[in-house]
């Protein structure tokens, strides 16, 4: 099955790999607690308008997915496109100075999850969804801002259950 006609529709589909990307602000939770609900919106309308900005002309999406996450979706054009835009996001997140109403400017720092695929693959989007979700979640428990990958096979090599890759990570 096609994961999704905007990721891998038939004239897209010849080769690459498709990257589907989940994007979590580290410790969202207590940056409203501390600075408000405002502050927070405030901070989720920068983050989404960065990342918009970063995403380019690229083919794919991005957008809010719940809560202080995002996703981000793309086809390489080239080897390594993904990871390379995965840590460009991060490092700019990481750079932004967030107006708050005691006048201070604090830091958001982001972790990022990357699922890759061929874009031949047969995984559902909900599989690749999962992969990221489970890199995610290893990003977070190796200390949080900064990007993690999981990465499976062809069609035909034997690929893995998202279950397979969460026992690993």
């Amino acid at each position: 099955k096609v994961c999704s006609d905007n990721l891998a529709n038939p004239e897209r589909r010849g080769g690459g790999r498709i990257a589907l990307m989940m994007i979590d602000l580290d410790h969202f939770k207590q940056f409203n607690d501390r600075h408000g609900h405002q502050a927070g919106d405030r901070c989720l309308t920068m983050v989404g308008v960065q990342l918009k900005e970063m995403f380019g002309k690229r083919k794919g999406i991005v957008a809010r997915y719940g809560g202080e996450e995002f996703v981000a979706a793309l086809q390489e054009q080239v080897a390594g496109e993904a990871e390379s835009l995965a840590e460009h996001m991060r490092h700019t997140i990481a750079k932004m100075l967030v107006p708050v109403r005691d006048d201070s400017t604090p830091l958001i720092t982001t972790s990022i999850g990357v699922a890759l695929a061929p874009a031949d693959t047969r995984l559902e989007l909900e599989d690749l969804i999962e992969m990221a979700d489970v890199a995610l979640y290893s990003a977070k428990r190796a200390g949080r801002n900064r990007v993690e990958i999981i990465e499976t096979g062809g069609a035909n090599s034997g690929f893995e259950t998202p279950q397979d890759f969460a026992r690993r990570a």
